[in-house]
């Protein structure tokens, strides 16, 4: 018998099918593309719309950086010190911003006394922040009361109840509200400590006299409008200056001089004084003469100002310059100033930004109000 002929089982692939196989594979990697495209874009979008959601509801409204390190305030943190600093009781709008212009200063002050505080280890004890709590809940004692402790004072706990329910806070967080408290009393335990440290108890000072004489030319006479030839210029401060001289050496009295050409009615005898005394009341031309002069001599006219157009001068004498016991009606303006000086020298350590634009202060403004 002959053979069967035996079937071919291998595949052959006609030019058509691989065409058209060719043309599947690419629909199917176009596909994958656009695929992988569309579900990147709609993560991006998800992942977007989740991170402003978060930014949106709570964004950071102040980060501060200092010696202690960097804190960032919140539009929470933020809505409840307008609350605190009595955002509810202003009226006006433009109040309002300005209201909250100045809590954002104070919450950034607050956080610089509170890494100050750290530095110099000065800290507050809870009796310190419950006593002061309940000194702000007590109300005043009526007329003629004299016993030591006022019989209206309420507990710490009754003081809290009150500040819940005051109209004035309202809405704000207790927590916030003890560490607004806390940061007020470690600023005035900072002043008071500055103040021991920085101002002596005994400093130089200056004992002296003084006419205070204005060059300006005299108003014009009564009954007319226009100066005459005789006042139409300054007068010489050198030209007071001699006579006063003349007359002192002559044996006239000072003060009584003084009362004749002082432009002012204050007393010739200025008493003892620091120089920074002296600077503050009468500039620092003065109080750079006074602590300079020979001793019993008559100073030149000696200008209070350099500013154009100056016409007061100071005609000085100083009996006696030493040191001496800081009177104490001086120590209050020489503790402010130490401590505004201490305290800007400080803060120049520390870096802030303001995180937060006019739309997003009247957010925080509405909420408060809310």
């Amino acid at each position: 018998m002959p053979k069967s002929k035996k079937e071919r089982t291998d595949w052959v692939i006609t030019k058509g099918q691989l065409a058209r196989w060719q043309k599947e594979k690419k629909q199917r990697q176009r596909a994958i593309v656009i695929g992988s495209v569309i579900v990147a874009i709609v993560l991006a979008l998800v992942i977007y719309a989740i991170y402003d959601s978060a930014k949106s509801s709570d964004p950071t409204v102040l980060k501060i950086t200092g010696p202690q390190g960097e804190r960032a305030f919140d539009m929470d943190y933020y809505v409840d010190m307008l609350r605190l600093y009595g955002i509810q009781r202003v009226a006006a709008s433009d109040e309002r911003k300005s209201k909250a212009d100045s809590t954002l200063q104070a919450m950034e002050t607050n956080e610089v006394f509170r890494q100050l505080a750290t530095g110099l280890n000065i800290s507050v004890s809870e009796q310190e922040i419950q006593g002061r709590i309940i000194r702000d809940f007590t109300p005043p004692a009526g007329p003629g009361t004299e016993a030591p402790t006022n019989p209206a004072t309420p507990t710490y706990e009754e003081s809290i109840a009150r500040f819940s329910q005051s109209s004035v806070y309202k809405g704000a967080s207790v927590n916030r509200y003890r560490e607004v408290i806390t940061l007020e009393i470690l600023g005035g335990k900072i002043q008071e400590y500055i103040s021991k440290r920085d101002v002596p108890n005994e400093v130089e000072q200056v004992n002296m006299q003084g006419i205070q004489i204005d060059t300006a030319p005299p108003p014009p006479s009564p009954g007319t409008s226009v100066f005459t030839e005789s006042n139409a210029e300054d007068i010489d401060p050198q030209a007071i200056y001699e006579e006063i001289k003349t007359r002192l050496d002559a044996g006239e009295d000072f003060s009584a001089l003084a009362e004749e050409f002082s432009a002012s009615t204050g007393a010739s005898d200025l008493e003892w004084f620091p120089r920074e005394i002296a600077t503050m009341f009468y500039g620092e031309n003065i109080a750079e003469a006074a602590f300079t002069i020979e001793l019993d001599a008559l100073s030149e006219p000696i200008p209070a100002s350099d500013a154009e157009g100056n016409t007061e001068y100071w005609i000085l004498r100083v009996h006696q310059r030493e040191e001496r016991p800081l009177e104490e009606k001086y120590r209050p303006a020489l503790e402010s100033q130490a401590f505004y000086a201490w305290f800007e020298g400080e803060k120049i350590k520390f870096s802030s930004e303001i995180k937060l634009d006019d739309a997003g202060i009247q957010e925080a403004i509405s909420k408060a109000l809310g």
